[in-house]
């Protein structure tokens, strides 16, 4: 592949950025959220999906791209600036003996994905049409198991009041700025709850015995309390006689 990158440098105004560096559309994988529910929104371990303007793209949560593309509502294909959203990725890209320098500085609002340039950088815009969808687990409890579901809302980093803004279903109380996925379940979970629920069950059985045994003191007692009584009265009657 050849990159006829000014400089060595790879932008959102080169002509052809890798794909190592970008999220592209695909009409097989990508979808329009409109009109949606939620669960029907293609996510999977790793994958999130990035929607602008209710087209939506996979994206590998792992190592988010700083670049993507995906169509406007008439289809036209647009590429973006991902970042304030992307941040883990390489700032070079290396082909056969050339090195490339990777740029994310922005000119105008709308090569960004946030819709939002200051300063020639990419930053969250809280009036963009963006959003974000995750899979969301559910904590395990020793009447219930895991579930999950599909949770759409704002990006990483946004600001949020409460957890039901973020796509993640978690938002920092002190920074009021949505965190990552806070919880997702493991064999060590499984086994805790499966031990919580063996000391809850044998703690039931404990219980059960319990009554039991009591139940049959109280009624050994009261049949020996009963002897007693008929066992005085033959006494008085045998001494009257």
């Amino acid at each position: 592949m050849i990159f006829q990158n000014c400089d060595s440098l790879i932008s959102i105004e080169s002509t052809d950025i890798p794909d190592t560096l970008i999220s592209r559309f695909n009409t097989t994988t990508s979808t329009i959220k409109e009109n949606k529910p939620n669960d029907e929104i293609c996510c999977g371990f790793n994958i999130a999906i990035f929607c602008k303007d209710n087209v939506c793209v996979p994206v590998s949560i792992g190592y988010v791209k700083p670049f993507i593309e995906l169509p406007d509502r008439n289809g036209h294909i647009h590429r973006y600036i991902l970042t304030p959203y992307a941040s883990d990725y390489n700032h070079f890209y290396y082909n056969k003996n050339e090195t490339f320098n990777v740029s994310v500085d922005c000119k105008t609002d709308d090569q960004c994905f946030s819709d939002n340039c200051v300063n020639n950088m990419c930053t969250y815009n809280a009036n963009s049409d963006v959003e974000r969808c995750d899979i969301v687990y559910t904590r395990p409890t020793i009447f219930s198991s895991t579930k999950e579901y599909v949770n759409c809302g704002r990006m990483i980093g946004e600001f949020c009041t409460k957890d039901s803004d973020c796509s993640t279903n978690n938002c920092s109380e002190s920074d009021r700025e949505c965190l990552d996925i806070g919880y997702i379940p493991s064999d060590t979970n499984e086994l805790t709850v499966l031990s919580q629920e063996f000391y809850v069950v044998a703690g039931f059985i404990a219980i059960f015995i319990g009554i039991i045994c009591c139940y049959c003191c109280f009624e050994k007692c009261l049949e020996y309390h009963k002897k007693n009584k008929i066992n005085n009265a033959n006494g008085k009657t045998l001494i009257t006689l």
